[in-house]
């Protein structure tokens, strides 16, 4: 992408890596969008461990040190996040706050559970992309203080099936709702896949029934709250989306997160 930028060969530029654009944004015009995609652990409630206990997975999202986290991942200027979607999308719930860093009430979530001497688990992550092994070190390094040992799981690109089909304890992803709204993260990641509830089940089909956007949006609030009491999804962070232009005179309007595009409408770019 820098070298294409400093060809011509091409006016707007994104950066998988924020570092990336960062260490050239000087020559050129910045711009920086909200990138829907949360990434955290996904847990399989049908594989059975420790993890099965409520209060282990409470220990292990206490025991995440959330800014060295995302210092060490490369996640630049990204945002802690609190439940499954971002603030721009439906079905954020603001009630929901991410816990503090905290060790010690990690220890005594664990010895509560039965757990005094600490936990193990296994996290599966796709294999081959630098940024995953780097989360999977941080979390090891990160979740041994409060005495749960990651073990890793490193996955081939050709069979990310086992994502899903029961084979693993728990994986590291990022999801991102091309619809914009919370039912399409619900139906990719969570109903029928590694997590069940009959509660949430419900709530999704009342949600896809109910036109009343203001109504609607409270059903999608209670699943994320669901959710999060359930704890079967550890959230980490969500990041920004980085772009670079090669001209100041560019108007681009940005309206939405960034999901596959910058939130842009092409056809209202114009040049001064």
């Amino acid at each position: 992408m820098a070298d294409a930028l400093k060809k011509g060969q091409v006016n707007l530029a994104s950066f998988s890596d924020v570092s990336a654009a960062d260490a050239i944004k000087n020559q050129y015009v910045p711009f920086y969008v909200n990138d829907p995609t949360v990434f955290g652990i996904f847990i399989n409630f049908n594989h059975a461990g420790p993890l099965q206990n409520l209060k282990v997975r409470q220990a292990v999202y206490r025991a995440v040190d959330i800014q060295s986290f995302i210092k060490a991942v490369g996640g630049g200027d990204g945002t802690p996040a609190s439940q499954v979607v971002v603030k721009d999308i439906p079905g954020f719930n603001s009630a929901i706050q991410r816990p503090s860093y905290d060790v010690a009430a990690a220890k005594k979530l664990l010895a509560d559970a039965g757990y005094p001497n600490g936990v193990s688990f296994t996290l599966s992550y796709t294999d081959g992309i630098s940024v995953l092994q780097s989360v999977a070190d941080e979390l090891k390094k990160e979740l041994a203080l409060a005495g749960i040992t990651v073990n890793f799981d490193k996955v081939p690109n050709s069979d990310k099936t086992k994502f899903y089909d029961g084979r693993i304890e728990t994986f590291y992803s990022g999801y991102s709702s091309d619809l914009l709204d919370l039912s399409d993260a619900i139906a990719t990641e969570f109903q029928g896949k590694n997590y069940d509830n009959p509660a949430v089940d419900t709530l999704m089909e009342s949600a896809s029934s109910t036109f009343d956007p203001a109504k609607r949006l409270t059903i999608l609030q209670q699943v994320s709250q669901k959710l999060m009491d359930d704890m079967a999804f550890i959230p980490m962070y969500n990041g920004v989306a980085p772009y670079l232009l090669d001209k100041t005179s560019y108007v681009i309007p940005v309206d939405v997160p960034a999901t596959a595009y910058p939130g842009v409408y092409f056809w209202q770019v114009y040049q001064k």
